[in-house]
């Protein structure tokens, strides 16, 4: 809209606010000027301390730490080849095989000649997973410098990460297919290949690459939960279960983080721009570069990464030595957050972007962990009834595994006519939930395993 300007009155008027605007603009700029000179002091000054604290803490500070801390791993035990050649032969399937969609799930005639042409097609790359697997370790040996971009930061996962996610989705839709045709033994030993997987990991990653490492677990947990309830009556069985479940790994947290705060510094020393990262994206172009040159200048971009490196700092000094105490991590990292959205000063707008936004990760393993040993506390109630011909009536002692991760006491157990019901107090981990109202709402999130001796077969399964 034009500014319509009419008789001497009208220009004068405008020259006034023009000019109260321009000293406003003065004033300001000089009051920022200042207040961004004493930032860049402040900070740059906590820089070096900042980092020997987190050295001592045996927290790698460069990508070449980082490396020096990863076990070197030779190539005769590298399964990071195969798992290439995997990668290359998904490619090559046909198109229409999408496996989000579960075709092997498949009900009419048509939908399950899809699904064993998908089984059909899959097999040659489950013949290189079994491969695979036979050796103890992977190690794509990823860039961590380059892995991340400014844009998105740590939160971009590495494509070896990611793509390992997919090839245990064939894995399932074989393990799906033996459960169907009742053939529990080869079910098992697929699962257990997802488990291997998994235990192969490098002990570094990213938090976000390695989700699908705890999802799978928890995945195969589930499938054997509902194996168990069936088949209890199997000793042979049990114990197969028993062996699998005791096998499953959750990653380190602390260690994945520490490969995210690497990540973010070699971000941050590659940004020269704050609409680069995709900051101020939506500003005039004529103040978005009034804005990058003021970045630029001399210690503004050092005092960006101080107040990140502090970040981390406070995260790493806060969380528990113990990589199970789920409770505690949670805390420490909520605390964390929380303090970083009542912090609006300059310098913590760019540290917000790299900030450890990890709220949902420790219920998200504490929920796989709770599960595990759900599974184990299931297969000793069995065994027990078995030897003494009743459930007993209070829960086994059996240390850690008794331990609910989301309350840190025993699980809820209830003894049953006919079997046991255990829960895990998971809603605990989602405050908005536990102070509901209503009893149904808050515990939301709970886990609650009912085993019944009713539901168990005794019906023979095919050997494999």
């Amino acid at each position: 809209m034009k500014l319509q300007v009419q008789g001497k009155t009208s220009k004068r008027q405008v020259r006034r606010v023009f000019g109260v605007g321009c000293f406003a603009i003065l004033i300001a700029g000089v009051g920022g000027f200042f207040s961004l000179a004493r930032m860049v002091r402040e900070d740059s000054a906590k820089l070096p301390s900042d980092l020997e604290r987190l050295r001592a803490l045996g927290v790698p500070l460069t990508v070449d730490d980082l490396y020096k801390k990863s076990p070197t791993i030779p190539d005769s035990e590298n399964a990071a080849k195969l798992y290439r050649r995997a990668f290359r032969a998904t490619e090559k399937l046909p198109t229409g095989l999408l496996f989000n969609q579960h075709p092997w799930r498949a009900s009419s005639a048509a939908e399950k000649e899809k699904a064993r042409d998908a089984l059909v097609a899959i097999r040659p790359i489950l013949s290189i997973l079994r491969e695979a697997t036979k050796l103890p370790h992977y190690d794509f040996d990823i860039d961590w410098g380059r892995s991340a971009s400014v844009q998105f930061g740590f939160h971009q996962v590495p494509i070896e990460e990611g793509t390992m996610g997919y090839l245990l989705v064939y894995i399932d839709a074989e393990v799906s297919d033996r459960l169907k045709r009742g053939d529990l033994d080869g079910a098992l030993d697929d699962l257990a290949l997802d488990v291997q997987i998994a235990r192969q990991s490098p002990e570094y990653g990213s938090v976000f690459g390695n989700d699908w490492r705890t999802r799978t677990q928890e995945a195969v947990l589930d499938l054997l939960w509902q194996i168990l309830v069936k088949h209890a009556d199997d000793g042979d069985l049990l114990d197969k279960v028993d062996q699998l479940a005791k096998r499953i790994r959750l990653p380190k947290l602390s260690n994945l983080i520490e490969t995210d705060f690497v990540r973010g510094r070699a971000v941050i020393v590659k940004i020269t721009s704050l609409s680069q990262s995709g900051l101020y994206e939506n500003m005039p172009a004529g103040f978005r570069k009034g804005i990058d040159n003021v970045f630029n200048s001399p210690g503004v971009k050092e005092a960006f990464e101080a107040k990140y490196v502090n970040t981390y700092l406070r995260l790493f000094n806060a969380l528990s030595i113990d990589s199970e105490d789920w409770t505690g991590i949670h805390k420490a990292i909520v605390r964390i957050n929380e303090q970083l959205e009542k912090d609006g000063s300059l310098d913590n707008l760019l540290a917000k972007k790299f900030a450890p936004e990890y709220n949902e990760i420790p219920g998200q393993y504490a929920q796989a962990l709770a599960k595990q040993r759900m599974l184990l506390l299931s297969i000793e109630l069995i065994r027990r009834r078995k030897t003494t011909g009743r459930f007993p009536d209070a829960l086994p002692q059996m240390g850690l595994v008794s331990i609910d991760p989301a309350t840190e006491r025993p699980f809820n157990y209830e003894r049953e006519p006919f079997g046991f019901t255990l829960v895990s107090e998971l809603h605990r981990f989602f405050p908005g939930n536990a102070n509901s109202k209503t009893q149904s709402a808050s515990k939301l999130f709970d886990i609650r395993h009912t085993f019944s001796e009713r539901a168990s077969s005794s019906a023979p399964r095919q050997r494999s």
